[in-house]
């Protein structure tokens, strides 16, 4: 509860958490430009309200363009100030590992590093490649920085590693994780590749349960996201050992090797006190209810049906919500107007949607200021989605309080999509 009256301004929350999202409230009550050692007008209000949902986040790909410790936490702090709680953030994929790994080296000596990378658009079907090298990556302490720089502003980073696809960064750093032995180079295209872990190696799940030792060891997670989407299975289905370790693991479909991968590392996770989380294609073969899905590309029905598992969901349909395709692709009105539960999921059903995700994925981002051009201001439509009953939602309300938001980005320093984005 936030109360403001002539003798001042008054937070009441049942969490710390709650007091800082009140005093965030606070802070968007005053002028943007205000000179911050002054003293402000606020207008007299009194406001009480909770978040509808537990998870109100935004994905930040890295693995594709790495941006630097200062972007995030211009992020960190534009997710604080919306009142958004989790910073899902995607450190690895084909185009570069971005997290120091002890046991394993060369995944960022190798990995972290390409030789050009994809010109074009998610559109474009050329392989034409921007020589230009592209390098970056995260050391543990750096890491450890930025996650306690988000926990001061109740902000949870929810890490990915990304397996068993979009690893040849990984597989080009050690070539004895993919099925083929092969040298490979980390790759500038945006595809889905064939190289992918061969999960059928017991060694290979020994590095990612390694890694997954790394991830808590550094970010202290209460959930880590483990990926799962987009796997071919060409060098599974070519590999003798993949087929020895179907016929011990009693499998009859070589796809159900990446759930196989998918269940081992949550119950590694799950012993050591953390939850998993993995994109809504990793379920190839029945998973645990216990292990939570983040649905991008299915219909209502699939959702309906993940939620009639019992499973905790996490939305970010890709046509409304990746926040990375153009505003003439998906306007800020069609964010808005996207419910977080599907208006075909009965009350029951609906329990289970635990929130969403904004996503910022960066195949063709390749600068911070990009970046925020492309989340602002579609990232407030998925904070007031997050925050708000769909009662209150209202979007010429919500258009009429944006111009403020604006201004307060500008007065920051940071990029937006401008007024013309308001419609």
């Amino acid at each position: 509860m936030l109360d403001v009256t002539p003798r001042g301004a008054r937070i009441v929350a049942g969490t710390t958490a709650g007091l800082t999202h009140g005093l965030f409230t606070l802070v968007q009550l005053t002028d943007p430009g205000a000179d911050p050692t002054a003293a402000r007008a606020v207008p007299a209000v009194h406001v009480e309200d909770e978040p509808r949902f537990e998870h109100r986040g935004v994905l930040l790909d890295e693995a594709r363009y790495f941006m630097g410790a200062d972007a995030v936490r211009s992020l960190i702090d534009q997710l604080a100030l919306h009142r958004m709680n989790v910073l899902h953030w995607h450190l690895t994929d084909d185009q570069g590992w971005r997290m120091e790994v002890r046991a394993w080296p060369r995944l960022t000596e190798v990995g972290a590093r390409r030789a050009g990378s994809h010109e074009g658009d998610w559109f474009d079907e050329s392989d034409a490649i921007d020589p230009t090298p592209h390098e970056g990556f995260y050391t543990r302490d750096e890491l450890r920085s930025i996650a306690a720089y988000a926990a001061a502003r109740h902000v949870t980073i929810l890490p990915e590693i990304d397996v068993p696809g979009h690893a040849v960064a990984a597989i080009a750093a050690y070539p004895e994780l993919g099925c083929t032995g092969a040298t490979i180079e980390v790759t500038p295209l945006i595809a889905v590749h064939e190289d992918v872990l061969c999960v059928c190696r017991e060694a290979v799940m020994t590095m990612l349960e390694e890694v997954l030792d790394e991830v808590i060891d550094v970010f202290d997670p209460p959930t880590v996201h483990l990926g799962g989407d987009e796997v071919p299975t060409t060098q599974w289905e070519a590999s003798p050992e993949c087929a020895a370790r179907m016929t011990e693991l009693g499998l009859t479909d070589v796809a159900a090797l990446r759930a196989y991968a998918i269940e081992r590392l949550a119950g590694y996770l799950a012993d050591r006190g953390r939850g998993a989380v993995a994109w809504e294609d990793a379920e190839t073969a029945p998973l645990p209810a216990s292990i939570a899905l983040q649905q991008w590309r299915s219909t209502d029905a699939d959702v309906a049906r993940l939620a009639y598992e019992g499973r905790a969901i996490v939305r970010s349909p890709a046509e409304e919500y990746y926040l990375n395709r153009s505003l003439e692709l998906t306007p800020l009105a069609e964010v808005y107007a996207t419910p977080v539960i599907p208006t075909s999921l009965d009350a029951a059903q609906a329990t289970h949607v635990v929130g969403l995700e904004g996503c910022l994925w960066t195949p063709w981002i390749r600068t911070p200021t990009q970046l925020q051009t492309f989340a602002y201001p579609r990232l407030s439509a998925i904070a007031e989605l997050g925050w708000s009953d769909p009662d209150a939602l209202d979007y010429p309300g919500f258009l009429a309080r944006m111009p403020r938001m604006l201004e307060r980005w500008e007065a920051a320093g940071i990029e937006h999509a401008g007024p013309e984005a308001l419609r």
